[in-house]
C-alpha cells in the first residue's frame, strides 16, 4: 500500500496501470532515441545538404542502428519535414495557447514570444539547420505565411482579403522581427532571450498596430 501512494504521488494514477512505470522507462527511451536522431541530423545539416547526407552516416553520428531509423521515419526528407512542422507547431502553439490567457494585452505578447524564444535555444542546433542549413525548408517564410493567416483568421471577412498596400507592411515588420530572431539562432542565442523578447515585443506592437490601422475597417480588396 506505502509503495502505490508513493508510486501515485511521483508518476500519477495513469501510470499505475497497462505495466506503467516499464510504459514510462520505454516513453523515455523513445524520446531520447528521437532526439539524437534530430540532434545528430541537425549537427550533419550545418555540415553539407542533405542530398550528401546518408541515413547510414545519420545512424553512426546518433548513436542507433538503421531499423531504429527506420521505424520512426522513411527517409531523410521525411525526417527533415517533421522537424519543420514540429518547429512550427511549437511556435505557434504558444501562440495560440497565450491567446486565451487573462493577463494584460502587453504580458501576453512577451510571455509568448518568451516562450517562444526559450523553445529556440533549447533546440538551436535544430533551428540553426533548419533557418541556416542547405535545407530547401524555407522555415522563415513559412513561419511568415503562417503569421499572416494567424492574423488574417482573426480578423478577415471571409469574402475579403488585405490590399496590397496592407500586405507590403505587413511584410515589413514581420521580416524585420523574424529576421531579428533569425540573427539571435546564427548567434547561438548570445544575447539573453529575455531582450530578443523585449525587442520583438515592441516591433510586434509596431507592426499590429499599422496593420489595424491599414487593415481594420478599410483597405479591403474583393476576392
Amino acid at each position: 500500500m506505502v509503495l502505490r501512494f508513493v508510486l501515485y504521488a511521483t508518476i500519477g494514477a495513469p501510470m499505475l496501470h497497462r505495466g506503467g512505470i516499464f510504459l514510462e522507462k520505454k516513453n523515455r527511451r523513445e524520446e531520447y532515441t528521437k532526439r539524437a536522431i534530430r540532434e545528430s541530423f541537425a549537427q550533419l545539416l550545418a555540415e553539407k545538404p542533405i542530398e550528401k547526407i546518408s541515413v547510414g552516416e545519420l545512424c553512426k553520428l546518433a548513436e542507433i542502428n538503421r531499423s531504429t531509423f527506420y521505424r520512426h521515419h522513411s527517409d531523410l526528407h521525411a525526417l527533415l519535414d517533421i522537424m519543420v512542422d514540429e518547429c512550427l507547431h511549437e511556435i505557434f502553439h504558444n501562440i495560440v495557447e497565450n491567446r486565451a490567457s487573462s493577463a494584460s494585452y502587453d504580458t501576453v505578447l512577451y510571455d509568448c514570444i518568451l516562450q517562444v524564444c526559450a523553445a529556440t535555444e533549447r533546440n538551436k542546433a535544430i533551428y540553426k539547420a533548419l533557418l541556416f542549413g542547405s535545407t530547401g525548408t524555407h522555415l522563415a517564410q513559412k513561419i511568415v505565411d503562417a503569421v499572416l493567416q494567424l492574423y488574417l483568421n482573426t480578423h478577415e471577412p471571409s469574402d475579403l482579403v488585405p490590399a496590397p498596400e496592407t500586405l507590403m507592411h505587413y511584410k515589413y515588420h514581420v521580416y524585420g522581427i523574424i529576421g531579428m530572431w533569425s540573427e539571435w539562432v546564427r548567434d547561438d542565442c548570445a544575447l539573453p532571450k529575455e531582450d530578443i523578447a523585449f525587442a520583438a515585443k515592441e516591433q510586434t506592437h509596431a507592426f499590429l498596430y499599422k496593420m489595424n490601422e491599414l487593415y481594420l475597417p478599410k483597405n479591403y480588396k474583393n476576392r
